[in-house]
């Protein structure tokens, strides 16, 4: 005897329940360095602190903080020999 199998195939993802209240995913969020909806971060490059660049390419930690860095500071950063 053979048994059937059916399957379903969904494109869309199953709707999911938010598990956490707001407050504390906005306390999760600035834990991890995650910037509030309308809050954009800016570049933290501490070799140029004027910089408020918004494209963000990646983060340094420097002294146990996460710095953003904007992609023209970066490739400024990676000609040099900066140690941190």
């Amino acid at each position: 005897m053979t048994k059937k199998l059916t399957v379903s195939l969904s494109l869309t993802p199953p709707l999911l329940q938010p598990v956490v209240s707001a407050t504390a995913l906005k306390a999760l969020n600035t834990k991890r360095g995650i910037p509030e909806a309308g809050n954009m971060e800016h570049c933290k490059n501490p070799w140029k602190d004027d910089c408020k660049n918004e494209n963000i390419k990646l983060y340094i930690e420097i002294n146990g903080e996460k710095l953003p860095i904007c992609q023209q500071c970066w490739n400024k950063i990676a000609d040099q020999e900066y140690e941190w």
